[in-house]
């Protein structure tokens, strides 16, 4: 693999490369399932304010409704 170094040597900076190769994944898997739940939450406070916007909505125009008639 490479000049000048024993076998052992070389199984240990193979395994060290693997190892950060490893760690680099699981840092990717990590950041997208934060990413994910990110996204998750701001959908979801989206639709709360859409909820709350269409109730208030709604209950002003049944005032208005109830106020004229």
């Amino acid at each position: 693999l490479l000049n000048g170094l024993t076998f052992f040597e070389e199984v240990v900076v193979v395994v060290m490369v693997l190892l950060v190769l490893l760690l680099v994944v699981v840092v990717m898997m990590v950041v997208m399932v934060v990413v994910l739940v990110v996204v998750a939450v701001v959908v979801m406070v989206m639709v709360v304010v859409v909820v709350l916007v269409v109730a208030v909505v709604v209950l002003v125009v049944a005032v208005v409704v109830v106020a004229v008639v």
